[in-house]
């Protein structure tokens, strides 16, 4: 009789995407270590993302040449994976991306000038690509510097003049800019919001509501933003202690019950210590949504140059991927008693070695990722 596992997720390392799963210590104290498989994948992976409602996964990979996508099925046990189909990205080292029901915008922070973000269509239902008739978006040109683009984020929110309004934020690093994309239906592509875009500083992004939090590495702080449809202004700074090095990575843990007015919404910031050793651990930093907005804490997970950290679907528990480690916390919170529990934030329940991880995903069948 098979196993039957409550949680599974995917770690990103050299050509190779390793697919976890385990059980909920709670659920059974006497679980085994996570079992792995793993899944070869033509060139070095830098990102994953779930497909919003369909088994698939897609991964951006660099090869040393030409960026590429892949997509990686699953069937309806979600254990049995295979590479059905990948594409050129038309540029060279692929980051963050986005996947929509039927396409995925993926930004090349290397290659030729202007290619730095391409539209790729796919069917769900059978996912192999295919390219728009113009399929490069093309941004305003710069006046000074070279664009730095690794990151494509659609906010989790409702613009109060559209609800239903898709956009996309592109931050560029370059320009210390944030690209505001909507969809021209007519045109079936991508293009830029009327006016300049909103010079907000270079960093790695996050949206919860109707807030952008900007994990700013130049600066060494988490910077707050209101969105409205028209225009992105400052809130709040939030500085690190200084002497800091800011990790590009973050993540959300939202409210596991939307209308609760008791429970929090986190915001996790790893960063090390520049006094610290190269080889020193990563503290992540915790934090407060608006309109609290305030860091609260810190955890040492054991692990040091952190590269991405997840929570699952539930919010129970966090990977956090490190040096040769991926770690799993169960989220404690912070009413707790301390004289029970030693880390007053997060309790490590499984730690896997492995090489240089890039990048983790939760996966959930029919289910979105945070």
């Amino acid at each position: 009789m098979s196993k039957d596992y409550t949680y599974t997720f995917l770690v990103a390392s050299s050509n190779t995407i390793t697919i976890f799963r385990f059980t909920d210590p709670q659920a059974d104290p006497t679980s085994e270590d996570p079992k792995g498989s793993r899944l070869k994948v033509p060139g070095i992976p830098n990102w994953i993302e779930k497909h919003p409602t369909h088994e698939f996964v897609f991964v951006s990979l660099d090869d040393g040449e030409d960026g590429k996508i892949a997509a990686i099925e699953f069937d309806q046990t979600g254990r049995d994976e295979k590479v059905v189909a990948k594409a050129s990205t038309l540029g060279e080292n692929p980051r963050q991306f986005w996947v929509g029901e039927d396409q995925i915008v993926i930004p090349n922070s290397a290659g030729p000038k202007g290619h730095e973000l391409a539209q790729i269509l796919f069917s769900p239902n059978d996912p192999f690509f295919g390219y728009a008739e113009n399929p490069l978006i093309s941004l305003p040109p710069i006046q000074d510097g070279t664009r730095q683009i690794k990151q494509v984020y659609q906010p989790i929110y409702r613009p109060k003049s559209d609800p239903e309004t898709l956009e996309l934020l592109v931050p560029d690093h370059g320009t210390d800019q944030i690209y505001r994309l909507y969809f021209d239906v007519d045109n079936q592509k991508w293009v830029p919001r009327a006016g300049p875009p909103d010079k907000v500083g270079s960093g790695h992004i996050l949206v919860h509501d109707s807030f952008l939090y900007l994990i700013s590495e130049k600066r060494c702080d988490l910077r707050i933003y209101e969105i409205d449809p028209v225009r992105i202004t400052w809130r709040r700074t939030i500085p690190f202690p200084s002497g800091r090095v800011v990790r590009p990575t973050g993540a959300i843990r939202p409210k596991q019950n939307p209308h609760s007015t008791a429970e929090e919404t986190w915001i996790l910031v790893p960063y090390q210590s520049q006094s610290d050793c190269p080889l020193g651990d990563d503290t992540i930093a915790i934090f407060t949504t608006h309109p609290s907005s305030t860091a609260v804490g810190g955890v040492r997970p054991g692990l040091g140059n952190i590269t991405s950290l997840r929570f699952s679907k539930d919010g129970k528990y966090l990977a956090v991927g490190g040096r040769d480690s991926v770690k799993i916390f169960e989220w404690i919170g912070k009413d707790v008693d301390e004289d029970k529990v030693k880390n007053k934030w997060l309790k490590e329940v499984k730690s896997i070695e492995i090489k240089n991880p890039t990048a983790l995903l939760w996966f959930d069948l029919n289910a979105v990722t945070y």
